[in-house]
Parts: C-alpha cells; structure tokens; sequence
C-alpha cells in the first residue's frame, strides 16, 4: 500500500517516526530516535518549578552512572538506530567526564544535545561543543536577571547564561562550515509572561537558532493566570511568523479556550481532550528516558509530572526496568513496555492518569487524524503499524 502525504501534513511529526520498524511485528522494534539520558542529579540551581535540587533520597542511593556504563549505553543504542541522544540532568556540565562524553557520541556518529543552564560552562566545554556539532539547548526563563534569577532561585544566573551563549556563538562563528546549534528553552510561567514581548529580540541580540516556548507542568502557584491570557495572545499575533519560535501547542490552546470549560488552571487539563477524542501516544515508539539511577522510563512528562524524589511510588509505576539489570534493547522490547504501548493506543487514562497532562495532544490528534484520512485499514491498530511502517520509507 502506497500512501501520499499532502504537504500539510505535521512533516516533523512524520520525521521523528520515520524508521522504527524492522518489520510489522509490534514486539520488534527499531530503538528510539530520540534517547535522553539523565547523566547526574546534581544542580546549582534552586529553579521554583523544579524539585529536584531537593531530593534527599539521592544522596542516599549511590552515584551517577559511570563514564564506562554511559559510553556502552551510547554504544548500545547506536547499534539500535537512535540518531539523537540528549543530555539532561540536574546539570550535565558539573560531571568531569562531560566533554569526554560529548567525544564519545560524536565518535558513534550520534548527535550530542545537551540542555544546560548555561553557568558551568568553560572554555574546554565550548570548545568541545564547537567541535563536535552539539545541539546545545540553554535554559533562559527571563529576559532580564530580575525575573530569571528569581525562576532560578540563585543570583548572577542570568549574566553568566548569557555570557555563556555569547561565547559559544563567537566560537562556533571562528569555523565557517561549523554545524553547532545554539537553542533556547523557554518556560512560561506567571512570573515571566511580561517578559514574552521581549524574547524574539533577545534571541536575535544573542543569535540563536531556536527558542522552544513551553508551558509550565504541575505548578498550580506558578501557572499562567487568565489575566495574562491578553498579553500571550498578542505576543502570538504579533511573532506567528518568527521563524525561531517553537511554541508548544497548548499555549495557543490555552488562550483560545481549547481546553474546554472545566479547565480551571491547575495543570495542562487535556484530560477532557483524551476522552472526547482518543488518540494513540506516539512518543513511546521514538522515545526513551533513563534517568542518574539506570531507570528506563517511556516518556519524559510521565517522569516529570510525577514530582517527587527519585524513589517516588507515583514515579516507580512507570520504571520500564533498569539498565544495571540488563540491556536496554531488552526492556525496550521487554512485556512491560509493549503494556504500556498497548494502553497508550489509544491513551487509556485509567491506565496512566498522568497522560491527561501530555502537552503533545494536539500533535498525536494531527498526525492521527492524517493517518485515518490515508488510510484503508478499518482497524485502528493495523492503520497505525502500516502508518508507521509507510513512514519508515517517507
């Protein structure tokens, strides 16, 4: 069966899919395109919505993962078929090994995307950044210090993020035919919805390629208010066509009163979504996370938006096995994992309560509705196995 795309279809959506299929078998994947590995709990910041720098239990329960385990996790999922491997944390510069790291996933031909709140970085970083091609993501939650140190809970943040960004682009200018990218994360949040108007110009003053807008997860303190939803609207009119803004949908959701009239701010509230149009999750086909302990977890907002420590019951439901215990191409293909596939297509919130919070709804309705509209297949489960596997050859 041949199936041609029209050119509104969600192409990056499409492109994140491609090439997960060795076959039909459901039980026989290809690895996760995208692969983030939580290389270190350890932080320097003090972030208002981020609970991690506050977790007792690590301390308590051993180190990171070693240099070896790391290098022969890269090794292991390049074997697999992954493309991307991002480095997250805590903060991933304070580990020794970090550029030698970097090394190592250039080395596989793996694109190295670290996030990083920009304070730790050196000139043995930049330069190992510079060149390897890094894909460097900067978290910047204020256009003036005022606002991000107070985000960040640490004075001097904000001068030594941008310092950081002006370094790594000088260097990374130095060699002409260099391919680094320079990205920044936005969080939106009550504390800097006014700083939204300004955060195109700063991006262009800095040079960056990328600033990613997304919202806030399960601050009920720190959400939007819907007094702000004026100022958000506007800064959506008057920026649509900035080519470096990647706002995730719920924003444009949130302001247009998409999110239905039950949403009374305190979370991502799609949960009425979810059940007035299921859809099957797409991310546990091209993602995976594990995390500082060797945790294998399907998707990066289930780990998140669970809250607590390391060793949180909430957190321990959705462990896909543990990468001390045996290889990640076994759990990924493990009974657990293809549970979790099964339940998630489609969504199963009774299953999985915390997916009502997924900020990438709006993408799996697009590229779901596609897939019905191209289709023949009456049966949900085989239009999504020959959706993928048309996809693998797009």
């Amino acid at each position: 069966m041949t199936i041609k795309f029209k050119k509104n279809v969600n192409a990056n959506f499409i492109k994140q899919l491609r090439c997960h299929y060795r076959s039909n078998d459901l039980h026989n994947f290809l690895g996760p395109l995208l692969f983030q590995v939580e290389i270190t709990n350890t932080c320097n910041s003090r972030c208002q919505m981020c609970k991690r720098w506050r977790w007792s239990t690590y301390k308590k329960s051993g180190s990171d993962l070693t240099t070896s385990e790391l290098k022969n996790l890269f090794t292991e999922v390049k074997k697999m078929g992954t493309k991307i491997v991002v480095l997250s944390g805590g903060e991933p510069t304070l580990r020794k090994d970090f550029t030698e790291l970097i090394d190592h996933l250039t080395t596989l031909g793996l694109e190295a995307a670290p996030y990083t709140n920009g304070t730790n970085l050196n000139k043995a970083i930049i330069k190992s950044l510079v060149k390897n091609n890094a894909n460097v993501c900067f978290s910047v939650d204020g256009v003036t210090k005022e606002t991000h140190d107070k985000i960040r809970g640490v004075p001097g943040m904000f001068d030594k993020v941008i310092k950081s960004i002006k370094e790594l682009n000088k260097s990374r200018k130095e060699k002409p035919s260099n391919k680094t990218k320079i990205r920044i994360n936005f969080v939106l949040q009550k504390d800097n919805v006014k700083d939204l108007a300004h955060l195109s110009g700063l991006a262009k003053k800095l040079g960056v390629d990328e600033v990613r807008i997304e919202a806030i997860h399960e601050e009920p303190r720190l959400n939007v208010l819907k007094s702000d939803y004026p100022l958000i609207k506007k800064f959506l009119k008057n920026f649509k066509n900035d080519k470096r803004l990647d706002i995730t949908p719920f924003i444009d959701m949130l302001v247009k009163g998409k999110l239905g009239k039950d949403y009374d701010g305190r979370g991502l509230r799609v949960k009425n979504l979810f059940l007035d149009y299921p859809v099957p999750c797409f991310k546990c086909y091209m993602y995976s996370l594990v995390d500082a302990h060797g945790f294998v977890f399907p998707c990066m907002y289930l780990y998140y938006d669970t809250r607590g420590d390391a060793f949180d019951a909430k957190r321990r439901q959705y462990r896909m096995g543990n990468i001390h215990k045996e290889k990640f191409s076994k759990i990924w293909n493990n009974v657990k994992y293809a549970e979790f596939r099964k339940k998630t297509n489609p969504v199963n919130l009774r299953s999985y309560p915390a997916c009502a919070n997924c900020e990438l709804y709006s993408d799996f309705k697009n590229t779901y509705q596609q897939l019905m509209k191209k289709t023949n297949s009456s049966s949900r489960a085989n239009e999504f196995l020959a959706f993928l596997n048309v996809v693998r050859h797009h």
